[in-house]
């Protein structure tokens, strides 16, 4: 996987209720480290949906596994925040320093345009 950006078999897909487990696994690796977030806890489908942003959902999967996800949550309800979202990027352990974190931001760029 050295190459990833090239990888023909790399697909861009939503964040869905059906891929959610594969989703709480990376998430739950990022826990593992201490540094990713102040949670302590792996979320439930219900939770998770309604505290991101219903577009600017994304995995990247390679040869039909996840490698990482992105997605946008909202900072505040105020109008004054309007337009502005945190940035979650979490990416497999197993994949980390091989680009994955880069695609996924680029394209959360693309998309929340």
């Amino acid at each position: 996987m050295a190459d990833v950006a090239n990888s023909v078999a790399m697909e861009i897909m939503s964040i869905i209720k059906e891929n959610f487990p594969e989703l709480v696994e990376i998430y739950g690796q990022g826990l593992a480290t201490n540094i990713a977030t102040f949670q302590n806890d792996l979320p439930i489908w219900e939770d998770w949906d309604k505290g991101h942003l219903n577009f600017c959902r994304i995995t990247i999967y390679i040869d039909d596994e996840m490698f990482g996800w992105a997605a946008l949550s909202p900072i505040s309800s105020k109008c004054a925040y309007s337009g502005i979202a945190e940035v979650s990027i979490y990416v497999a352990s197993t994949a980390r320093g091989k680009g994955i974190g880069e695609i996924l931001l680029n394209e959360l760029i693309k998309e929340s345009r």
